[in-house]
């Protein structure tokens, strides 16, 4: 299988190397500054436990590590590949080792790679239709097709166990409307 590279997106910068004796933390709003997010994400981040500041200001004002950073960018990367935030938040977890033993973290990973090769077929299938249409846009104007239905009818056409091979082809064929007479 060819190698995917993630989606290429900006990637922000941690903060400075903090002086001797200090230590750098970043405020909700610097890191959402630097990252090119909402506070409002930020707190969806963190109620989705993807983040958690590290301590509070004397204000009161939520802190983040600069690692904060890098976190928020895999976070963006995994959500461009469709990643569900509770997919994400599984994925980040898995990276503890306290928590999942190395069987426990293939057995899930295995389980996502199959869920992601299933959605690349129903993908090339939804192109394949795409490109079809497109090579022969007039179908559209045929009133005896429904392209709707047709378009419905692809995740049906998705066979979930290989099947015997016949001699029909794999490309899906325009469902007709039934006559009207």
């Amino acid at each position: 299988m060819p190698q995917v590279n993630p989606p290429s997106l900006p990637v922000f910068q941690a903060a400075t190397e903090p002086t001797a004796g200090s230590q750098i933390t970043l405020s909700s709003g610097e890191l959402a500054t630097r990252c090119q997010l909402s506070r409002g994400a930020l707190r969806l981040y963190e109620r989705h436990g993807l983040i958690q500041p590290t301590q509070r200001s004397a204000a009161g004002y939520r802190m983040f590590d600069p690692e904060t950073v890098t976190t928020l960018n895999a976070i963006r990367v995994a959500q461009q590949a469709g990643f569900t935030l509770a997919e994400i938040g599984e994925m980040i977890r898995l990276i503890d080792p306290s928590q999942f033993s190395a069987t426990q973290v293939s057995a899930t990973l295995r389980q996502k790679s199959k869920s992601i090769e299933n959605k690349i077929k129903q993908l090339q299938t939804f192109k394949r239709f795409l490109d079809r249409v497109a090579a022969t846009p007039e179908i559209l104007l045929d009133p005896e097709c429904d392209i709707l239905l047709e378009l419905a009818m692809l995740d049906a056409k998705q066979p979930e166990k290989p099947q015997r091979a016949s001699s029909r082809s794999n490309s899906p064929k325009p469902v007709s409307k039934p006559s009207r007479s």
